[in-house]
């Protein structure tokens, strides 16, 4: 999949952005604010620079795309793209933009739609004391704000009496972000959206933002303690009072206490507060032997998912591994399914022969699961690699830029996959193994432990590379041997 990301300086647009790639999406270009006004670490422009994607302006890209010519920079591609991602992108989206994507053109906006189309949804939630928020996914299908059709909308309680809208905007953007991923998971997974009309709504000005934003002689001690926090976004001017031709920002004591006690000025680290544990994603694992256990500690240290369930038909109801549930029923998978535990991951290792694991992902494929990726988070990995679905990257594994995976593979402890290589779907490097550069792995192959493929060799799909071997030359497919150097032993073919 290949997309156009386009976002604000925000920790959870950086993060989006990150999410992509581990996905293993292609990111062609990022559009991102150019002046210095966030921390260098929520910068999108410098985080996607450290990541080596190209960074380019709107207007870039709308030249390039009007002249249909190409242009002097050569480092991206608009061809075959599947999606323009607006996350709290600031600007109004265009054609022919709009129309290139083949899935579509999606703008994640901060505010229930189409209640709250246009700016300042945050402020007019306070101010009108709602006792709920929310955020939308919807795509982008003509230049008019907000009125494309719905994806997604994600709600959550909030307290009117206590929120400012600096308060809200934190919250919302963690719901949000947790949106982006369900979304991104659902269009990735089945290279189509789902969506529905918005019907009649409400759309706020920057007028009608300024107009409540401003303290009235004839407002009333609740209404100016409610347009106070409805405005309380810092550095950004907030709730103000004209006197004699002059505008002051009005804040009340309780704000006054919060700057000088919880210092609320202070950069947001989204590993502290903004994704509460509550919103990481459920997953089931495939399969109970050992190979989970070290799914399960690479799963436990990432952070990334929470485990819900294993599956295994050994096992019997009411068994549990690592103080989590096992099921041992085709029903209960399914039931799992139909209760929004979406996620899964095959937990079954193969030595040799990948044939079980095959037979897996096609059943709870076939039962609707998105399959995640797992990687060990000292696993170090060049930026610009891709990784497919279901596949698992272990402890220790290095992998240098340019390499390409497919899906489901299993990249085990301490292997080491040099630049450009390929590797295809099911394969199996063993631990220790070694490919060297622009190597390829055909599908359905097994590398094993300690091997060492040389420089630029093809491996042929459902080969087995015994333990220890050191390639030296081409392999077909089928192939079975070892040995230093390697020698061929039988043809499976």
């Amino acid at each position: 999949m290949r997309v156009i990301y386009m976002g604000k300086d925000k920790p959870a647009v950086v993060e989006g952005l990150k999410y992509l790639l581990s996905k293993g999406i292609e990111v062609v270009a990022v559009v991102a604010p150019t002046q210095e006004a966030a921390p260098q670490e929520t910068r999108l422009i410098d985080v996607a620079c450290k990541l080596g994607i190209p960074v380019v302006t709107d207007d870039e890209l709308y030249d390039r795309l009007k002249n249909k010519t190409k242009a002097l920079d050569s480092s991206y591609s608009l061809k075959n793209i599947d999606l323009v991602i607006s996350f709290l992108f600031w600007k109004r989206l265009k054609k022919p933009l709009i129309d290139l994507p083949k899935i579509g053109c999606i703008n994640f906006h901060p505010a229930p739609l189409p209640d709250f189309r246009g700016v300042g949804g945050y402020n007019f939630a306070i101010f009108e004391q709602l006792s709920s928020w929310g955020v939308a996914a919807h795509f982008v299908m003509d230049e008019t704000f907000d009125t494309g059709e719905i994806i997604k909308i994600k709600r959550f309680d909030i307290n009117s009496d206590i929120e400012t809208a600096y308060s809200l905007e934190q919250k919302s953007l963690g719901v949000m972000l947790d949106l982006f991923k369900e979304v991104i998971d659902l269009a990735y997974s089945k290279r189509s959206l789902p969506s529905c009309p918005q019907g009649d709504g409400r759309y706020i000005s920057k007028q009608d933002f300024e107009n409540l934003r401003k303290i009235y002689p004839s407002d009333d001690i609740e209404a100016i303690e409610r347009k106070i926090r409805a405005f309380w976004f810092p550095p950004y001017d907030g709730a103000s009072i004209e006197i004699k031709g002059k505008e002051f920002t009005v804040i009340n004591e309780r704000i006054s206490e919060q700057i000088r006690e919880d210092n609320l000025l202070k950069p947001f680290k989204i590993s502290e507060k903004y994704i509460p544990a509550k919103h990481i994603e459920k997953i089931v694992l495939i399969g109970g032997g050992g190979h989970c256990n070290v799914i399960i500690d690479a799963i436990h240290k990432s952070g990334e998912f929470q485990i819900g369930a294993i599956f295994d038909p050994k096992f019997k109801y009411g068994e549990e591994k690592n103080n989590v549930d096992m099921i041992g029923s085709d029903e209960k998978l399914v039931s799992l399914y139909k209760n929004n535990l979406r996620i899964a991951f095959i937990s079954v290792g193969s030595i040799g022969d990948c044939s079980t694991r095959i037979r897996i992902y096609e059943y709870i494929k076939k039962i609707g699961f998105n399959l995640a990726t797992v990687i060990h988070p000292s696993s170090v990995i060049a930026s610009d690699c891709k990784i497919g679905e279901g596949t698992f990257i272990a402890a220790g594994v290095k992998i240098n830029p340019g390499v390409r995976i497919g899906k489901n593979a299993i990249i085990n402890t301490s292997s080491s996959v040099d630049h450009d290589c390929e590797i295809g779907d099911f394969v199996h490097i063993a631990p220790g193994a070694v490919l060297c550069g622009g190597v390829k792995i055909g599908d359905y192959s097994h590398i094993g432990a300690g091997a060492v493929i040389n420089q630029y060799l093809k491996i042929g799909k459902h080969c087995l590379i015994g333990s220890g071997s050191v390639v030296t030359h081409d392999i077909q497919d089928n192939i079975v041997g070892y040995g230093v150097p390697f020698v061929a032993v039988k043809n499976n073919g």
